[in-house]
């Protein structure tokens, strides 16, 4: 049962990384929240926290966008805003706790990156192919600046 609870985990990891560039589309909410649920099915919390504490310099470096806006919170003076900058940088906290308190193995990590890579390639095309045929339709330039991040 640990093996296949591991397996999905995988998983669900892979997808998060996958659906990473592209932010516009629910689908990393849906799997971040996937991979938070098969993390804690994983169970084993000591281990979670002894794997943690020996990485505690990548984890806060890969988590200090969360720490900065926690920080920030106590600088503004719309709190609202303040907690909605905080949520929306959520992820780059519980990313790094999934990370690295369960995944010990560098080819894992290793594996995990190269997906990474591999899907911002992905999108970056699929991003460069619609501006040329949105270019060619003439439904417009989306080649330049901001307007090139409308179109993934």
């Amino acid at each position: 049962m640990k093996i296949k609870a591991q397996y999905l985990f995988y998983w669900s990891l892979c997808i998060v990384v996958i659906t990473l560039p592209f932010p516009k589309y629910s689908l990393n909410s849906q799997s971040l929240i996937l991979l938070f649920i098969t993390w804690i099915c994983l169970g084993d919390w000591k281990q979670k926290w002894t794997n943690l504490k020996q990485m505690k310099l990548p984890f806060t470096l890969l988590s200090s966008m969360f720490w900065l806006s926690l920080i920030g919170l106590s600088y503004t003076t719309d709190l609202n805003k303040g907690v909605e900058v905080v949520l929306r940088n959520l992820p780059f906290l519980i990313i790094p706790i999934v990370i690295f308190s369960s995944i010990r193995e560098r080819l894992v990590l290793k594996k995990t990156l190269s997906i990474f890579g591999f899907s911002v390639v992905i999108a970056s095309l699929f991003a460069i192919l619609k501006a040329f045929f949105f270019k060619i339709e003439n439904l417009g330039n989306f080649f330049y600046y901001i307007d090139f991040s409308k179109i993934l």
